[in-house]
């Protein structure tokens, strides 16, 4: 298709890509800061560094994750990993165990970017040699599975920033938020490995496999759900 060729064709160009893409906006910003909104100088500057030095860690993490894949590269890993699937796993389940590795790596480290960075660059063509160099079902629920994963772990992992940013706020103990988190993040988690991944990777229909989900959501809601109580705030 047209849009895998030109994502295929500009993977000799993505630093300048990038360059280009994060200069254009920041023009843009500028701009429509200076005379749309009429900010003054000295406020866009103070703009411009928090923007800056937020993007410190996720670009960090994008390098490493080149760094990773030249490495993987170099040391075959893919071709490693094929031979051990092909052997002991099927393809089926292969979007399963990558679910489960992304929910383990993202909540033992706490960063859903850092799992992406680890992962994607081996899923993504071990699955796609996997399915015979195509783009197929179970290469794309793989790469999904790590999105997913990625997710769990960096939503209810006490060592996660927006957790403990969460608890911070809301001036609740962390380990408190962690456990409140939990039963949702794991219901969640459960739901898409049960009546999503597997079923779906064995032959189900995705509309069949989505209907099961949202039922399986209402019947937790409905058993194990409790009311909460009426709490009335006096005005002070």
């Amino acid at each position: 298709m047209y849009w895998r060729d030109v994502i295929g064709g500009s993977a000799d160009y993505v630093i300048l890509i990038f360059d280009y893409s994060a200069m254009f906006g920041l023009i843009l910003a500028v701009a429509s800061a200076s005379f749309l909104a009429r900010f003054p100088a000295h406020q866009i500057r103070s703009c411009i560094w928090r923007g800056f030095t937020s993007c410190i860690g996720p670009c960090l993490i994008l390098v490493l994750a080149w760094s990773l894949k030249n490495c993987s590269d170099a040391l075959n890993t893919k071709d490693f990993l094929v031979a051990l699937f092909v052997r002991n796993v099927p393809l089926a389940v292969l979007p399963t165990i990558v679910f489960l590795v992304a929910c383990v790596t993202s909540f033992t480290t706490g960063t859903s970017w850092g799992t992406m960075g680890i992962l994607i660059p081996i899923v993504g063509p071990v699955a796609f040699q996997l399915e015979g160099d195509t783009y197929g079902l179970i290469t794309m629920m793989s790469l999904g599975a790590v999105l997913d994963g990625a997710i769990f772990g960096d939503h209810c992992s006490p060592i996660s920033d927006t957790t403990i940013l969460s608890s911070t706020a809301t001036q609740c103990e962390l380990m408190k938020h962690v456990r409140t988190q939990m039963p949702y993040s794991i219901l969640g988690a459960g739901v898409a490995l049960l009546v999503g991944y597997l079923p779906v990777a064995l032959g189900l229909s995705w509309i069949v496999s989505f209907a099961f989900g949202i039922l399986a959501v209402l019947a937790v809601f409905f058993l194990f759900g409790t009311k909460t109580g009426t709490v009335s705030v006096e005005a002070s």
